[in-house]
């Protein structure tokens, strides 16, 4: 560990990380969503061994799915087996305007009409996903750590 006997990022992250995949399922979405609070998700490109693609806010997730930005279920049909994509866009893309035109109101999962027949539709986050988060190694110290995020708010 760090000299000093120093806590470490480590010690106090969390194990039970809930992401998302670059073009996830309507449906998982509106699960995770409803399961728990996060502000922010991390999403995780499976296809690469557990490569970190980038977050998404919750804001931005709801606003996807009231706005019913998926495409058709059957475009990747093969996705949940072989995790391979393309870089061809899955889904309509909505503009950010159209996203932070919400602020400070954006919707919130209870505002999202989740129809069944939706629940299997594509999304594809990587247009709108935070592709340089800030990110701590584990080895970090605390201090550093706690520094980093309360400057950040």
């Amino acid at each position: 560990i760090a000299e000093r006997n120093e806590i470490v990022a480590g010690q106090v992250m969390s194990t039970e990380v809930k992401c998302l995949r670059p073009v996830e399922r309507a449906g998982v979405v509106y699960d995770l969503l409803r399961s728990c609070t996060h502000g922010t998700f991390p999403i995780v490109d499976t296809a690469s061994g557990g490569t970190l693609y980038g977050t998404a806010s919750r804001s931005m997730l709801c606003t996807l799915l009231q706005r019913r930005a998926f495409g058709s279920p059957d475009v990747l049909d093969d996705y949940d087996n072989s995790d391979t994509l393309g870089p061809r866009r899955l889904s309509p893309l909505v503009q950010w305007d159209t996203i932070e035109r919400a602020y400070p109101r954006y919707p919130t999962i209870d505002d999202v009409d989740m129809r069944e027949s939706d629940r299997n539709c594509w999304l594809d986050l990587r247009p709108y996903a935070n592709t340089a988060p800030y990110t701590v190694n584990e080895t970090a110290s605390i201090q550093r750590t706690y520094r980093l995020f309360r400057t950040l708010g």
